[in-house]
């Protein structure tokens, strides 16, 4: 026996090796090819960040920003003098705090971070596809056309690509959440069929590292409040508690189902923790938006919420038409791909509801069940509540649509495929009877269900590619300095050209002034009024920014006005008041605008 295992050891050792040169060449260029639609997705979304988002960029999409200075400048999680937007502990600040060390509060930090959290929307939307038993290759597919169907308009594109906020957090969390779950799921089903003897160590230490993984994040989203809650972990949690309760093959109790009750808990005691962790940082922080989530709208609004829905949906997809558009033309045909891929977002989850029980990957049922729910609570928020305020707010409902769209498409390909070779051995078995006997032509016929069903999964992710290439072709075609001689930059350049420094002007200008002048000027949030004057705007500010000892001294202030406002507030007794006390050096005109050089920090009424 030792002296065959030698002779088998020297024919190895002769046999040429298979990893010459044109070997590897042809790895790399198989990696290239499959990697390809997730390169040609991020290469584009990054050209965006880095280049047209400035010309895109406004007050809001500079929050993710803000609140990560917020945490560098206090340097706790969350500033207790700062006021919120939003508090998502558990969000980019984990990131972009760090870059605002290093870069300071400017664009080349936004820009980073941005281009991160585009790095971690990928890795976590792909992870959940191998979870899912996806290949390689199909989850590159997934990932690449969904994060193109999500940059369709400009609309998606500040959602996804312009700053981190409920929607698109939303998601990466839920994919995180849902493939953690079919990890443990599907780990503790292996370790449970096998014997104690036979379980090897490494497959406990992988089941309890995806728990443990699974509670953590579980808790990080329950930081994030009750609106990452609804939008990420209760449709992970509902897609697998209905995928096993609806599963007539076994109770919902059974032995086998024990994995994914482990998974549900470790999900509830994770948010449960991250539920007490943030009433303890979140003392004495207010967050302006949350009431938008929880409060009812007038009730007479609802069927006008409800038919606002299929506009602001399409919208969101890129479709834009004005009257006099051709019909027939290149940009038309993107139009009408994209009105059908809205419909096939709204069809599919119904025509999978009614094919249910031939779904056959379990990860399919389970992406079905979380869209459900998904929807319904945004549709709920959209029609009965006050997210029709924003169609923006959609969007975590085209993202799930768009990756159970491609799952659709799989599990139409994967099965007709495996129809199509179930027939064939089936025809020859059967070449002899059907030499025998006609067939019936109402009978069941593999070959045709077979390639039907491969048909419309290839047609189904056809059109998906298209309407993704679609978006990538829109954003390549933007120039890389779009926006950048826009009225903000304009304004922008002129108070840096007149040495100013420290101001103040309206949220929509003051928090979009100071990341694109890279924080040479530094405006500050103020509101205005013809009844109550000029005071503070505490909204997405700090209170140390009006207090001279705590932001420093400067040799000249400034107020920014547009016409209209300075209209509202000229005749006021605080606007007299406040230039009187501050002493007005001069007043400079930028266009439209009135630019108010003050001798001395002005003190604004607090509010």
């Amino acid at each position: 026996m030792k002296n065959e295992d030698q002779a088998r050891s020297h024919k190895l050792e002769a046999r040429p090796s298979r990893r010459g040169p044109g070997s590897i060449a042809a790895g790399v260029l198989l990696t290239l090819i499959v990697a390809l639609p997730v390169i040609m997705a991020v290469a584009a979304a990054v050209y965006y960040i880095f280049g047209p988002a400035e010309g895109h960029f406004h007050a809001d999409s500079a929050d993710t920003l803000y609140w990560a200075n917020a945490s560098f400048e206090s340097g706790k999680i969350l500033d207790p003098t700062f006021r919120y937007a939003a508090v998502l502990p558990f969000s980019a600040s984990l990131w972009m705090t760090p870059l605002i060390a290093v870069f300071g509060f400017t664009m080349t930090a936004q820009n980073i971070g941005m281009m991160i959290f585009v790095l971690v929307f990928c890795a976590s939307l792909g992870y959940f596809c191998r979870r899912a038993e996806m290949s390689v290759g199909w989850c590159t597919l997934s990932v690449g056309m969904t994060l193109m169907i999500l940059s369709s308009s400009d609309k998606l594109r500040e959602v996804m690509l312009g700053h981190v906020i409920y929607y698109s957090l939303g998601l990466v969390l839920f994919f995180l959440i849902a493939g953690l779950m079919l990890s443990v799921s599907s780990r503790g089903a292996a370790l449970m069929s096998a014997s104690p003897e036979a379980a090897p160590t490494s497959k406990k230490l992988l089941f309890g590292l995806a728990f443990i993984m699974l509670v953590v994040i579980s808790a990080g989203a329950a930081t994030d409040g009750a609106e990452i809650i609804v939008l990420a972990t209760l449709p992970a949690l509902g897609g697998v508690a209905a995928e096993r309760i609806f599963d007539g093959n076994r109770r919902v109790f059974s032995r086998e189902n024990i994995p994914a009750w482990i998974a549900l808990l470790g999900v509830l005691a994770g948010t449960l923790c991250g539920v007490v962790i943030l009433k303890m940082i979140a003392r004495g922080v207010t967050a302006d938006h949350t009431n938008i989530y929880s409060t009812y709208s007038d009730t007479g609004s609802w069927m006008d919420n409800l038919l606002r829905l299929p506009t602001d949906y399409i919208r969101l997809l890129g479709v834009e038409t004005e009257t006099g558009d051709a019909i027939f033309g290149t940009r038309s045909f993107v139009t009408v791909i994209r009105i059908i891929v809205c419909v096939i977002l709204w069809v599919c989850p119904l025509a999978m509801f009614c094919l249910y029980r031939r779904i056959a990957y379990r990860a399919t049922r389970v992406m079905l069940w979380s869209h459900t729910v998904l929807s319904g609570v945004i549709l709920f928020g959209y029609i009965c509540g006050r997210l029709s305020d924003a169609g923006g707010r959609l969007s975590p409902m085209v993202g799930s649509a768009v990756v159970l769209a491609v799952f659709a498409g799989r599990e139409l390909a994967h099965c007709g495929r495996a129809r199509l070779m179930a027939a064939g051995e089936a025809e020859r078995s059967e070449a002899e009877d059907a030499a025998v006997e006609e067939p019936c032509p109402a009978q069941t016929n593999g070959v045709f269900d077979g390639r039907i069903e491969l048909r419309t999964g290839l047609a189904l992710l056809l059109l998906l590619c298209i309407s993704a290439f679609a978006s990538f072709g829109d954003i390549v075609g933007m120039p890389s300095d779009y926006g950048r001689d826009n009225e903000a930059h304009t304004v922008a350049a002129f108070l840096e050209e007149n040495g100013l420094e420290y101001g103040y002007a309206t949220f929509r200008n003051s928090n979009l002034l100071t990341p694109l002048t890279d924080s040479r000027v530094k405006v500050r949030g103020i509101a205005v009024s013809s009844e109550d004057g000029i005071y503070t705007d505490l909204y997405q500010s700090s209170s140390r920014w009006y207090d001279e000892s705590e932001h420093g001294k400067y040799e000249k202030y400034f107020i920014l006005l547009s016409e209209s406002e300075y209209n509202a507030i000229a005749e006021t007794g605080s606007w007299r008041e406040l230039t009187s006390s501050a002493g007005v050096a001069e007043e400079l005109r930028c266009g439209g605008w009135h630019v108010f050089v003050l001798r001395s920090d002005p003190q604004f009424v607090i509010k």
